[in-house]
């Protein structure tokens, strides 16, 4: 799917972060899944860091896929990874 298709009608998930003390709880699971819950969006989009970070792992346990890579900047820490996944998640 080509990058525009992808972002045709797809619900953007801006931020999500869990505070470090409170992460493996399952409370970013709970999270996605209840912001999620409903949408009649045909996808969920969002970023994070490229890179080894456990945001991609989180994110891929939900079927998240990587769609591209795109840079904010042109520093060393100015990589992402745009993320998507189908909705209902985990289906």
């Amino acid at each position: 799917m080509d990058q525009e298709a992808l972002l045709d009608g797809a619900w953007c998930l801006v931020e999500l972060m869990v505070a470090p003390s409170q992460q493996g709880a399952g409370l970013g699971r709970a999270l996605l899944l209840r912001l999620t819950a409903g949408l009649s969006h045909p996808r969920v989009v969002c970023s994070t860091q490229d890179g080894a970070n456990p945001a991609r792992s989180f994110y891929a346990r939900f079927g998240f896929r990587e769609a591209c890579r795109v840079r904010f900047g042109d520093g060393p820490d100015d990589a992402y990874l745009l993320l998507a996944a189908d909705l209902p998640l985990g289906r």
